[in-house]
């Protein structure tokens, strides 16, 4: 089970890679997720911007509601 997970991750980071805009967006929730690879709010912002750069209409909402809860985060910790 857990090499089909590897693999399954192996070929979102490859196709997220070779650009294609939708698999950085499912990269950058499996960051934010942290089920599948270790949890990192930079990497997911990352990937969510690239995808936003790749064109990707439903990323701009996605990076827009990620930066918007780190903020909030960041806020209610003070």
């Amino acid at each position: 089970m857990k090499e089909l997970l590897k693999h399954r991750i192996d070929r979102l980071m490859e196709s997220a890679i070779s650009g294609d805009s939708d698999a950085q967006l499912k990269l950058a929730n499996e960051f934010v997720r942290g089920k599948l690879v270790e949890q990192s709010i930079d990497n997911a912002l990352y990937w969510s911007f690239k995808a936003v750069n790749g064109g990707n209409i439903t990323a701009i909402e996605y990076y827009k509601n990620l930066g918007v809860n780190i903020l909030y985060c960041n806020s209610s910790q003070e």
